[in-house]
């Protein structure tokens, strides 16, 4: 997945000169149901919207749309307006905000000693590289 990610914000970095956001996403739309599509025919998995209306738990199904949208928004303007890679430096952030979120809301312990250690240096390694750009940015020509 990282793979795929990461190639995918390398090119959106180069067509957001000449490809709006939202056409990029309205692309994405038509790629998700080809995905979709794909994924129930290979994969027998079914394609039912029942949950969405009667499921007990249906709220969070339907929560789940508007923090995709925000996150989706966010990445993609810092994509096109910063850069890809400070993109994806703040996604690495998923690896401790998952675990904090699954705590948080359904008091899922799914952080442990690894895991924080991990976490610990990749923000560590988040505030090296997100410091030392913006001391080169002060510099005089940067």
């Amino acid at each position: 997945a990282a793979l795929g990610w990461g190639l995918l914000y390398a090119v959106e970095g180069k067509i957001y000169r000449f490809v709006s956001i939202p056409t990029n996403f309205l692309v994405f739309a038509a790629s998700n149901v080809f995905s979709a599509v794909l994924l129930a025919y290979f994969f027998k998995m079914p394609i039912d919207f029942s949950p969405y209306v009667s499921h007990p738990q249906r709220l969070l199904a339907w929560l789940v749309l508007p923090f995709a949208m925000i996150g989706t928004i966010f990445l993609h303007l810092t994509i096109k307006n910063v850069s890809p890679s400070y993109g994806a430096l703040g996604e690495i952030s998923y690896v401790l905000l998952t675990p904090l979120f699954a705590w948080l809301l359904f008091g899922q312990k799914q952080l442990n000693q690894n895991m924080l250690i991990g976490a610990a240096f990749i923000l560590i390694g988040l505030y090296f590289v997100i410091s030392g750009q913006a001391h080169k940015s002060a510099l005089p020509g940067a």
